[in-house]
Formats: structure tokens, C-alpha cells, sequence
């Protein structure tokens, strides 16, 4: 699919808009895994979900949701930089 006509000033507003919504989600979770989300240092996050499951940790869902939102973040930062 081409998106040529999508304006490089849409795609900024498009990926600052998704970013927000990561971050927003990523602060949410570490809040709810017991972090203070203002001084935890989201760059030293390290949880593998094919080394645990949700029927040895109750909290699984909630740093497998992290996980995913981490990446997704980098690949947005990627494409900024990219437009940038």
C-alpha cells in the first residue's frame, strides 16, 4: 500500500499521536506492576514472554503489554527520525 498522499506533516501528527498513546500505556502498566513511573527508567526494561507464562505469573499480561509497547515506541522513534 502507498500512502504518497499522506503529507509528511500528517504522518508527524499521525506518529506523535500513536507515540502519546504508547506512552500513555507504558506509564499506565509500570504504575500497575508498582513502579513510580516518573523516575522508572523504562530503558532498563527487560522481560522475555516466551521465557514465563500467565500460570506462573499473575502479572504477565501487564509486562507482556509493556513489552510490546516498548517496541512499538522504538519503531515509531525510528520513523520520526526517519521524517525528521
Amino acid at each position: 500500500m502507498s500512502f504518497s498522499l499522506v503529507t509528511q506533516a500528517e504522518k508527524m501528527r499521525i506518529l506523535n499521536a500513536a507515540k502519546a498513546e504508547f506512552q500513555a500505556e507504558i506509564y499506565k502498566n509500570i504504575t500497575k506492576l508498582g513502579h513510580n513511573p516518573d523516575t522508572y527508567d523504562i530503558s532498563t526494561w527487560s522481560f522475555d514472554p516466551d521465557a514465563s507464562s500467565g500460570e506462573e505469573d499473575p502479572e504477565f499480561q501487564l509486562k507482556r503489554s509493556v513489552t510490546i509497547a516498548v517496541g512499538r515506541l522504538a519503531l515509531i522513534d525510528g520513523k520520526i527520525a526517519e521524517l525528521s
